[in-house]
């Protein structure tokens, strides 16, 4: 059985004890609060370098080699919409990755208007390892039971 010494009094105390059977003191387990330290930094260290990043741009048109100016790490290089037989819509297009960070995952997003303007839906589409520098040509799906009119660029996230 592992001991130890009660700061309070000296006295030799059993390690999973709570208080100490000479004077009564409360012990504490320094070594259960250094291990909850480390988790609770090692948790705020993984949000902090996890934050998301976003960036908004507007683009009200889905005409093809629409060059968008990058707010912060993306360009939107291109996108095209096109109606598929299915009734929804895809958007393509290319984005380029402004940084020297490859990112784990990445995320377009478009809205999808008819042609009244009413909001039918999103298409959205995905990369896992966008790599820094690189180019990603994607394909934003729609789904839709409506006829959709045009597309609305939202926002590239990346982290």
């Amino acid at each position: 059985m592992s001991m130890i010494h009660c700061k309070e009094c000296g006295a030799e105390v059993s390690k999973s004890a709570n208080v100490c059977p000479k004077c009564g003191k409360r012990l504490k387990h320094t070594e259960l609060r250094v291990i909850i330290g480390v988790i609770l930094l090692l948790i705020g260290l993984g949000i902090l370098f996890s934050a998301d990043t976003t960036t908004n741009t507007s683009n009200n048109s889905s005409s093809n080699n629409q060059v968008v100016q990058a707010k912060e790490k993306f360009t939107l290089v291109s996108s095209e919409m096109n109606n598929d037989s299915l009734g929804g819509c895809y958007i393509e297009g290319t984005i380029q990755n402004n940084t020297n960070k490859t990112y784990s995952y990445a995320q377009v997003t478009f809205n999808i208007y008819d042609k009244d303007g009413n909001q039918l839906g999103t298409a959205v589409d995905n990369i896992n390892n966008f790599q820094a520098n690189g180019t990603w040509k994607y394909k934003a799906y729609g789904f839709t039971t409506e006829k959709v009119a045009r597309c609305e660029f939202v926002e590239i996230t990346g982290w």
